[in-house]
Protein backbone atom coordinates (compact mmCIF):
# COMPACT_ATOMS: atom_id res chain seq x y z
CA UNK A 1 0.00 0.00 0.00
CA UNK A 2 1.21 3.52 -0.73
CA UNK A 3 2.61 5.85 1.93
CA UNK A 4 0.03 8.63 2.26
CA UNK A 5 0.69 12.14 3.60
CA UNK A 6 -1.74 14.98 4.27
CA UNK A 7 -0.46 18.56 3.98
CA UNK A 8 -2.16 21.88 4.68
CA UNK A 9 -1.46 24.92 2.50
CA UNK A 10 0.84 27.80 3.48
CA UNK A 11 -0.18 31.18 4.78
CA UNK A 12 -2.35 33.61 2.79
CA UNK A 13 -3.25 37.22 3.39
CA UNK A 14 -6.72 36.16 4.50
CA UNK A 15 -5.08 34.00 7.19
CA UNK A 16 -3.31 37.11 8.42
CA UNK A 17 -6.60 39.03 8.42
CA UNK A 18 -8.36 36.29 10.40
CA UNK A 19 -10.97 35.68 7.69
CA UNK A 20 -12.83 32.50 6.80
CA UNK A 21 -11.33 31.75 3.38
CA UNK A 22 -13.62 28.96 2.24
CA UNK A 23 -13.69 28.82 -1.56
CA UNK A 24 -12.12 32.26 -2.03
CA UNK A 25 -9.39 31.49 -4.57
CA UNK A 26 -6.50 33.57 -3.34
CA UNK A 27 -2.76 32.89 -3.62
CA UNK A 28 -0.20 32.33 -0.91
CA UNK A 29 1.49 35.43 0.42
CA UNK A 30 5.30 35.68 0.44
CA UNK A 31 5.50 34.10 3.87
CA UNK A 32 3.30 31.22 2.71
CA UNK A 33 5.59 30.57 -0.25
CA UNK A 34 8.61 30.51 2.08
CA UNK A 35 6.77 28.15 4.44
CA UNK A 36 6.03 25.73 1.61
CA UNK A 37 9.62 25.80 0.38
CA UNK A 38 10.93 25.20 3.91
CA UNK A 39 8.52 22.32 4.45
CA UNK A 40 9.65 20.77 1.18
CA UNK A 41 13.31 20.99 2.22
CA UNK A 42 12.54 19.37 5.58
CA UNK A 43 10.63 16.54 3.91
CA UNK A 44 13.42 15.88 1.40
CA UNK A 45 15.96 15.85 4.22
CA UNK A 46 13.84 13.14 5.85
CA UNK A 47 13.81 11.16 2.61
CA UNK A 48 10.14 11.86 1.88
CA UNK A 49 9.59 12.64 -1.80
CA UNK A 50 6.15 12.33 -3.43
CA UNK A 51 5.47 10.12 -6.42
CA UNK A 52 1.94 11.48 -6.84
CA UNK A 53 0.37 14.68 -5.55
CA UNK A 54 -3.36 15.26 -5.23
CA UNK A 55 -4.38 18.84 -4.54
CA UNK A 56 -7.38 20.99 -3.95
CA UNK A 57 -8.19 23.02 -7.10
CA UNK A 58 -7.75 26.25 -5.11
CA UNK A 59 -4.59 28.24 -5.80
CA UNK A 60 -3.27 28.31 -2.25
CA UNK A 61 -3.08 24.51 -2.20
CA UNK A 62 -1.61 24.15 -5.69
CA UNK A 63 1.00 26.83 -5.00
CA UNK A 64 1.97 25.02 -1.79
CA UNK A 65 2.56 21.79 -3.72
CA UNK A 66 4.53 23.61 -6.42
CA UNK A 67 6.73 25.49 -3.94
CA UNK A 68 7.30 22.49 -1.68
CA UNK A 69 8.07 19.91 -4.34
CA UNK A 70 9.24 21.90 -7.35
CA UNK A 71 6.61 20.52 -9.68
CA UNK A 72 4.67 22.53 -12.27
CA UNK A 73 0.90 22.81 -11.99
CA UNK A 74 0.30 20.35 -14.83
CA UNK A 75 1.96 17.58 -12.80
CA UNK A 76 -0.54 17.96 -9.95
CA UNK A 77 -3.72 15.88 -9.80
CA UNK A 78 -6.55 18.25 -8.92
CA UNK A 79 -9.50 16.83 -7.03
CA UNK A 80 -12.55 19.02 -6.36
CA UNK A 81 -13.36 16.98 -3.25
CA UNK A 82 -10.24 18.46 -1.61
CA UNK A 83 -11.52 22.06 -1.83
CA UNK A 84 -12.11 23.85 1.44
CA UNK A 85 -15.50 23.89 3.14
CA UNK A 86 -17.45 26.84 1.80
CA UNK A 87 -19.16 29.34 4.07
CA UNK A 88 -21.33 30.84 1.36
CA UNK A 89 -21.41 34.64 1.58
CA UNK A 90 -19.05 34.50 4.58
CA UNK A 91 -16.16 33.32 2.37
CA UNK A 92 -13.43 36.03 2.61
CA UNK A 93 -15.82 38.35 4.47
CA UNK A 94 -14.15 40.77 6.94
CA UNK A 95 -14.59 39.46 10.48
CA UNK A 96 -16.40 42.60 11.63
CA UNK A 97 -19.14 41.87 9.07
CA UNK A 98 -19.76 38.30 10.22
CA UNK A 99 -22.71 37.70 12.59
CA UNK A 100 -21.88 37.63 16.29
CA UNK A 101 -21.22 34.13 17.53
CA UNK A 102 -20.62 32.64 14.07
CA UNK A 103 -16.99 31.65 14.69
CA UNK A 104 -17.71 30.35 18.20
CA UNK A 105 -20.53 28.14 16.94
CA UNK A 106 -18.55 26.86 13.97
CA UNK A 107 -15.47 25.91 15.99
CA UNK A 108 -16.84 25.03 19.41
CA UNK A 109 -20.41 23.88 18.77
CA UNK A 110 -20.31 22.12 15.40
CA UNK A 111 -23.37 20.06 16.33
CA UNK A 112 -25.49 23.25 16.25
CA UNK A 113 -23.80 24.94 13.27
CA UNK A 114 -26.13 26.11 10.51
CA UNK A 115 -24.24 27.35 7.43
CA UNK A 116 -25.00 30.66 5.71
CA UNK A 117 -26.84 30.59 2.41
CA UNK A 118 -24.93 28.46 -0.14
CA UNK A 119 -22.58 27.22 2.59
CA UNK A 120 -21.78 23.61 3.41
CA UNK A 121 -22.82 21.72 6.51
CA UNK A 122 -20.39 19.60 8.49
CA UNK A 123 -22.04 16.53 7.00
CA UNK A 124 -21.39 17.88 3.50
CA UNK A 125 -17.65 18.15 4.11
CA UNK A 126 -17.56 14.83 5.97
CA UNK A 127 -19.23 13.15 3.00
CA UNK A 128 -16.44 14.45 0.74
CA UNK A 129 -13.83 13.29 3.22
CA UNK A 130 -15.44 9.86 3.44
CA UNK A 131 -15.20 9.49 -0.33
CA UNK A 132 -11.55 10.62 -0.34
CA UNK A 133 -10.57 8.15 2.39
CA UNK A 134 -12.36 5.34 0.58
CA UNK A 135 -10.31 6.03 -2.56
CA UNK A 136 -7.05 6.39 -0.62
CA UNK A 137 -7.67 3.06 1.07
CA UNK A 138 -7.81 1.47 -2.38
CA UNK A 139 -4.36 2.78 -3.36
CA UNK A 140 -2.41 -0.44 -3.79
CA UNK A 141 0.46 0.86 -5.92
CA UNK A 142 3.70 1.37 -4.00
CA UNK A 143 5.06 4.87 -3.67
CA UNK A 144 4.44 8.08 -1.78
CA UNK A 145 1.23 10.05 -2.16
CA UNK A 146 0.71 13.62 -0.94
CA UNK A 147 -2.73 15.15 -0.46
CA UNK A 148 -2.40 18.95 -0.28
CA UNK A 149 -5.48 20.80 0.87
CA UNK A 150 -6.98 22.91 3.68
CA UNK A 151 -7.69 22.89 7.40
CA UNK A 152 -11.40 22.10 7.20
CA UNK A 153 -11.26 19.19 4.75
CA UNK A 154 -8.10 17.87 6.44
CA UNK A 155 -9.87 17.78 9.81
CA UNK A 156 -12.79 16.03 8.14
CA UNK A 157 -10.41 13.36 6.81
CA UNK A 158 -8.96 12.86 10.30
CA UNK A 159 -12.47 12.67 11.72
CA UNK A 160 -13.34 9.89 9.27
CA UNK A 161 -10.11 8.03 10.08
CA UNK A 162 -10.57 8.17 13.85
CA UNK A 163 -14.36 8.00 13.87
CA UNK A 164 -14.28 10.66 16.56
CA UNK A 165 -17.45 12.51 17.64
CA UNK A 166 -18.30 15.69 15.75
CA UNK A 167 -17.58 17.75 18.87
CA UNK A 168 -13.93 16.64 18.56
CA UNK A 169 -13.68 17.79 14.93
CA UNK A 170 -11.12 20.53 15.74
CA UNK A 171 -9.26 18.73 18.54
CA UNK A 172 -6.05 18.25 16.56
CA UNK A 173 -4.51 21.47 15.26
CA UNK A 174 -2.96 21.52 11.78
CA UNK A 175 -0.68 24.49 11.19
CA UNK A 176 0.11 26.06 7.82
CA UNK A 177 2.22 23.53 5.86
CA UNK A 178 1.77 20.95 8.60
CA UNK A 179 2.24 17.38 7.33
CA UNK A 180 0.63 14.23 8.73
CA UNK A 181 1.20 10.64 7.70
CA UNK A 182 -2.03 8.66 7.39
CA UNK A 183 -1.97 4.97 8.29
CA UNK A 184 -4.96 3.36 6.59
CA UNK A 185 -5.78 -0.26 7.31
CA UNK A 186 -7.01 -2.28 4.30
CA UNK A 187 -10.77 -2.75 4.43
CA UNK A 188 -10.60 -6.49 5.09
CA UNK A 189 -8.37 -5.98 8.18
CA UNK A 190 -9.95 -2.81 9.52
CA UNK A 191 -11.61 -2.82 12.92
CA UNK A 192 -14.29 -0.40 14.03
CA UNK A 193 -12.48 2.53 15.62
CA UNK A 194 -14.39 3.89 18.63
CA UNK A 195 -12.39 7.11 18.87
CA UNK A 196 -9.15 8.96 18.40
CA UNK A 197 -7.75 7.82 21.71
CA UNK A 198 -7.92 4.18 20.59
CA UNK A 199 -6.18 4.68 17.26
CA UNK A 200 -2.97 2.71 17.52
CA UNK A 201 0.19 1.66 15.73
CA UNK A 202 0.32 -0.48 12.65
CA UNK A 203 -1.07 -3.93 13.27
CA UNK A 204 -3.79 -2.73 15.64
CA UNK A 205 -6.47 -2.90 12.96
CA UNK A 206 -7.29 0.79 13.47
CA UNK A 207 -6.61 3.71 11.16
CA UNK A 208 -4.30 6.30 12.74
CA UNK A 209 -2.10 9.27 11.89
CA UNK A 210 1.14 10.83 13.05
CA UNK A 211 2.69 14.27 12.68
CA UNK A 212 5.69 14.41 10.34
CA UNK A 213 6.22 18.17 10.06
CA UNK A 214 4.58 20.53 12.55
CA UNK A 215 4.20 23.47 10.20
CA UNK A 216 4.11 27.14 11.13
CA UNK A 217 2.05 28.49 14.01
CA UNK A 218 -0.05 31.61 13.61
CA UNK A 219 -1.06 34.28 16.07
CA UNK A 220 -4.64 33.08 16.46
CA UNK A 221 -5.96 29.60 17.19
CA UNK A 222 -8.81 30.29 14.80
CA UNK A 223 -6.98 31.43 11.64
CA UNK A 224 -8.18 28.44 9.68
CA UNK A 225 -9.10 27.36 6.16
Amino acid sequence: MADIYLMRHGQTQLNVEHRFQGRADIPLNEKGLRQAAEAGRALRAAGIVPDRIYTSPLRRAMQTAEAAFGLPEEKLIRDDRLAEITFGWVDACPRDQIPDGFADTFFHHPDTYIPPENGETYEDVLARARSIVKDLRREQSPGTIFVVSHAGISHAILNILTQAPLLEFWTYKIENCGVLRLHLVPTERRRKNPGREDAGPQGSGYDWFEEIFHGFAKNSAEENR
